[in-house]
């Protein structure tokens, strides 16, 4: 857990990486905790239950649009908050102004906080699989009428 000096509230971030953390929780006095990678995200439920959280921010890196395994994880996180009771938001970013969370906020710029569906969303999208087969099609007259 990073070095904390402010007040902690109920509000905890977590985010992936520790030096992110300890960026994180300096430049927004949020604590922020760290997994070591997404796939480790198990590994923070007990501590955010120790730290009495009832509202946790995701602040995973920005690339969860373009890497299925980010996504998943993001979404498996925030199913598993939900079921545990937490209030549970996303912090969103263009991914031009930073990778993470602590570049993100080093730049000056401030996350969007999202509905928690915006992970459920991802999750789903990095588990979708590009097809690249044929379809079958007919042309637009032959399509019955639903009159």
């Amino acid at each position: 857990m990073p070095l904390f000096g402010g007040v902690r509230g109920n509000t905890i971030r977590l985010s992936e990486g520790e030096l992110k953390s300890d960026i994180a929780t300096v430049r927004s006095a949020i604590l922020t905790i760290s997994i070591p990678g997404v796939a480790m995200w198990r590994k923070a439920l007990p501590v955010l239950q120790s730290l009495q959280a009832s509202q946790v921010l995701l602040a995973f890196d920005a690339d969860w649009r373009t890497n299925p395994h980010v996504a998943q994880s993001l979404g498996q996180v925030a199913i598993a908050l939900v079921k545990d009771g937490y209030e549970v938001q996303v912090e969103d970013w263009e991914p031009t102004q930073g990778k993470g969370i602590d570049d993100l906020l080093a730049a000056g710029h401030t996350p969007v906080l999202q509905s928690v569906a915006l992970a459920f969303g991802a999750s789903l999208r990095g588990r979708a699989r590009v097809w690249t087969g044929m379809l079958a099609t007919i042309p637009a007259e032959e399509v019955p009428s639903w009159h």
